[in-house]
């Protein structure tokens, strides 16, 4: 009941924030220094998202011919000219992904710097704390996936061993590996496994590394951002689980 009024109040609070805000321009400024050529540099442009696994409505799409210049990198930019609202962005050259729906507000001006020779990735400019802050938060859903290791549900756990060697090469992936946890975990798929799965995930959500990284930067972040990012984290993680729940169960 608590958290339900929560969210009431803070969507009451978004509609007002919402309302008081003008169109203001979005700038983005950025520099991908790699030894094969760009071609062309796409931004996805959402100015608001019903379902981001359905990606509706569809976007806008920009694109720019990066330059190189004196800068020893190619250079591009976007200006979004009349911003009124908070939306997702998406940056790409080529068919690789720099970053995946961050959230945007009126006003943010951001400097990218994509190293991709050192695999390093620089914020700069008056948004720059908003952006670091996504790109940490995304990089916890790598850390899950490391962590978590491998599972392959199956109806016959012994049946998937006896084929193409598997049973030796899994023995041997644990034993070198084993430090970093179960390399693959075989689980009979049953409906009581499922549940007992499902109903630990629900007990112990994944939100608490999440909002670890968005609360070490509550003080760098406008309040309104920050209230959309903590919701989007608790939407992305328990929607998942209720997509398992239909799915599975």
């Amino acid at each position: 009941m608590i958290r339900y009024w929560c969210c009431i109040f803070m969507l009451f609070m978004y509609s007002v924030l919402l309302n008081a805000q003008q169109n203001r321009p979005v700038s983005i400024f950025g520099m991908i220094k790699s030894d094969s050529k760009i071609d062309s540099v796409e931004l996805i442009y959402h100015d608001y998202i019903l379902s981001k696994s359905g990606l509706t409505p569809e976007p806008k799409r920009f694109y720019y011919l990066p330059r190189k210049g004196f800068y020893q990198a190619h250079a591009f930019k976007f200006e979004l000219p009349e911003v009124a609202r908070p939306g997702y962005i998406s940056l790409k050259y080529g068919k690789n992904s720099v970053f995946h729906h961050y959230l945007i507000m009126p006003g943010d001006s951001v400097k990218l710097f994509f190293d991709l020779k050192k695999n390093q990735t620089v914020f700069s400019g008056p948004s720059a704390a908003a952006f670091k802050c996504q790109y940490e938060l995304q990089a916890i859903d790598l850390k899950h996936q490391f962590d978590n290791g491998s599972t392959l549900v199956t109806n016959n756990p012994n049946s998937f061993l006896d084929q193409d060697n598997n049973r030796n090469k899994l023995k041997q992936d644990t034993e070198e590996f084993g430090a970093f946890g179960v390399v693959l975990k075989l689980v009979p798929n049953t409906s009581e496994w499922q549940r007992e799965r499902l109903l630990n995930q629900f007990r112990f959500p994944a939100t608490q590394d999440y909002f670890k990284i968005l609360d070490g930067y509550k003080q760098y972040i406008e309040p309104l951002r920050y209230a959309i990012l903590k919701a989007d984290i608790i939407g992305k993680t328990y929607s998942s689980l209720i997509y398992q729940f239909h799915n599975r169960l």
